[in-house]
């Protein structure tokens, strides 16, 4: 049996999946991984299903998918054969006929070993109860996602021998989720007496968002290292021995944690980010005749700077909005003549069958003239159309979960804040400084505690 090394370093890789791509998952699992091997990392950690795409693409699970994460898992596990980091990479595979989501283990140039997650959720079927993971001399206790949320699955990892937990998770964003993902952990700390390492996914894939946050607890309960919200970010956390076996964590970098407005305002941009990225679009478009959409073109300066979003104004409603969100944010406003369409589309019904004419069609045409104005201005302009109203929710409604009380809320909230104010009226405002997108292929290690 392999002698328990006096120490363990492990970096945490709080990343997005990647949009159910998973040749793209796995190019960045290979950087992410390069990067760990120059900072002496001995176990790469991914969150909970990063190979497929995240929990919310379990319904693209088909058999094309499944066997694309198997060799993706294969191939990973070959650059294993370095002698550098090992990878517990979060991926479904497929058991016979059952769905599992999974951590697998990719050590020595091979998959070392698969644990499946205990709880049922979704498709998923639930695995057996789970013993260690032998990694190098340590025995790692690995509960996957809401494995963590039940006591009795980290009992069971205690009495079967594990040295401390390691979980894969994808925690989705809510109003109280950071609070009780950490809560949740310290409980498991504090009836097992282990070290809890925990890495959560962060980014949105244009269904879901996930807040990031990934944290590593000491057996005394001690909060050691916790990594932004949202941001993709590759930190470390050191494992230390003592002389009775049991493991601490050194301390690290601890990121600000954000207060429930800024947070749920990050959580726009980010949702924001995801469904753009998901759609494969240059930019974000906005109808800028919806009762919110000042916030919501903030909200999408934000996420992609000014450059890349684009305001939409159909001709019915005031041009001086137009200009005062133009000179607020720096957007680009185009308008959109409605008439023309209207007019089309009259000739095109009077051709056809008998209809009602004059005024009353003329008014019943102009939602459906308005709609496909604004669908046909945004594919030409390589955008994803984002509606911003609480009264019309849609697929990219941005405040579908919100009230407009909420909303306003969160006007207020980002009027106050250092970067600029959302009210249009005040044209001498300086317009928000853009939050660039976090670029996975940019990645680096959070500094290093003391460091400048």
């Amino acid at each position: 049996m392999m002698t328990a090394p006096p120490s363990l370093r492990l970096a945490l890789a709080q990343v997005g999946p990647a949009a159910g791509d998973v040749d793209r998952a796995v190019a960045l699992a290979r950087r992410l991984r390069a990067e760990a091997a120059a900072d002496g990392a001995d176990l790469l950690v991914l969150p909970e299903l990063f190979l497929a795409g995240g929990p919310s693409a379990a319904p693209l699970l088909d058999t094309d998918r499944l066997e694309a994460c198997r060799a993706g898992l294969e191939a990973l596990a070959a650059d294993t054969a370095d002698g550098g980091p090992g990878l517990v990479v979060g991926s479904p595979t497929r058991q016979g006929d059952d769905l599992h989501d999974s951590a697998v283990l990719l050590d020595r140039g091979r998959i070392e070993l698969t644990r499946h997650r205990a709880v049922p959720g979704g498709p998923f079927k639930p695995g057996p109860m789970p013993g260690p993971v032998p990694f190098r001399g340590v025995r790692l206790g690995v509960p996957i996602g809401d494995d963590l949320a039940h006591a009795d699955v980290v009992e069971c990892l205690v009495e079967t021998g594990a040295d401390l937990l390691v979980s894969p998770a994808a925690w989705i964003f809510g109003p109280d989720s950071q609070d009780t993902m950490l809560q949740t952990a310290v409980a498991r700390v504090v009836e097992s007496d282990l070290a809890l390492v925990l890495v959560n996914a962060a980014g949105g894939d244009g269904a879901v968002v996930w807040a990031g946050g990934s944290f590593a607890l000491g057996s005394d309960r001690g909060l050691a290292v916790q990594l932004p919200m949202f941001e993709p970010a590759l930190s470390r956390a050191v494992l230390v021995r003592d002389g009775a076996d049991r493991w601490s964590v050194e301390p690290g970098a601890i990121a600000d944690t954000l207060e429930p407005d800024a947070a749920l305002w990050q959580a726009l941009v980010t949702a924001a980010r995801g469904w753009v990225d998901a759609a494969g679009r240059q930019r974000l478009a906005l109808d800028l005749s919806a009762p919110e959409s000042l916030v919501a073109a903030t909200v999408a300066v934000d996420a992609f700077g000014a450059d890349r979003v684009l305001g939409l104004m159909p001709d019915a409603d005031s041009t001086r909005k137009a200009a005062v969100l133009a000179a607020a944010l720096g957007i680009r406003v185009a308008p959109l003549p409605l008439a023309p369409v209207i007019d089309g589309l009259d000739r095109m019904l009077a051709d056809g069958a008998a209809v009602p004419s004059g005024p009353a069609l003329r008014d019943a045409l102009l939602p459906v003239a308005r709609a496909a104005a604004l669908a046909a201005a945004a594919a030409t302009h390589d955008a994803l159309l984002v509606g911003g109203d609480c009264a019309h929710p849609g697929p990219h409604a941005l405040f579908r979960p919100l009230a407009p009380a909420d909303v306003a809320r969160l006007a207020a909230w980002r009027s106050g804040s250092p970067t600029a104010s959302t009210d249009a009226s005040r044209t001498a405002d300086p317009a928000p400084r853009p939050h660039p997108s976090p670029a996975p292929d940019g990645l680096r290690f959070a500094a290093r505690q003391g460091a400048a």
